[in-house]
């Protein structure tokens, strides 16, 4: 495993030596960016061919804390208590189908709840044994479950698009979290595949300064008297 700071001095260095003649400073923010465009375009063509994703690139949100909350369900059933995330969740990167969940447990794990969709699970509603299981779903950034009445809160092991995001989640229950800096936070990629995510963050980032550069030159013309042609 690299720690961010490395990944984005790797970046740098490839970019570097790629660039002959260049003068756009670019931040350790935007190689991040670039970073995490690039990790996530690999794990959504490793997915969406149903191929193998190493352990190394889920993390855990150890402890996501649940409220009670009242919701409209289907038509005829009236309303129904179901459990709400307290703040919303790290995004979670998703393939052509579903978000890329390696499980959602009790926090001691000792139960493995089912995946679902917010559509699909308010017909499970009013279906007695798959609802009392317990389902989960995400709606609007926020996680939801259902059949769990009594659960205080869940730990989920997800692929998520940015590990800082997940660090800063995860900050209220870390007590040694204050003496970690951002760069020495670990960056979740398999290294048989970082070669190839640096490929693809390197084509992001060079986009990126094209596209400045670009915009760059049109502001300068666009600032420029125009002459008239007199025939």
């Amino acid at each position: 495993m690299i720690t961010i700071g490395e990944a984005i001095q790797r970046l740098q260095s490839i970019y570097s030596q790629g660039v002959q003649s260049n003068n756009t400073r670019l931040s350790k923010r935007q190689i991040y960016s670039n970073l995490l465009s690039g990790r996530n375009t690999l794990i959504e063509q490793i997915s969406n061919k149903n191929q193998y994703i190493n352990a190394w690139m889920y993390q855990t949100l150890h402890v996501v804390e649940l409220e009670k909350v009242s919701m409209s369900s289907v038509s005829g059933i009236g309303k129904t208590n179901v459990l709400k995330s307290k703040k919303r969740i790290p995004v979670i990167i998703s393939d052509m189908d579903y978000e890329l969940y390696s499980s959602v447990t009790k926090v001691d794990g000792s139960v493995n709840y089912s995946a679902t969709t917010y559509h699909g699970d308010k017909y499970k509603v009013g279906a007695k044994y798959s609802f009392a299981k317990g389902n989960y779903y995400i709606k609007d950034g926020f996680f939801y479950m259902t059949g769990a009445e009594y659960l205080k809160g869940v730990t989920m092991n997800a692929i998520f698009e940015d590990p800082l995001e997940v660090f800063q989640f995860n900050y209220d229950n870390c007590k040694d979290c204050e003496c970690v800096a951002a760069e020495d936070i670990e960056f979740p990629i398999d290294r048989k595949l970082l070669k190839t995510m640096m490929e693809f963050a390197y084509q992001e980032l060079v986009l990126f300064v094209q596209m400045n550069e670009d915009r760059k030159n049109n502001a300068q013309d666009d600032a420029k008297p125009s002459k008239m042609i007199h025939q």
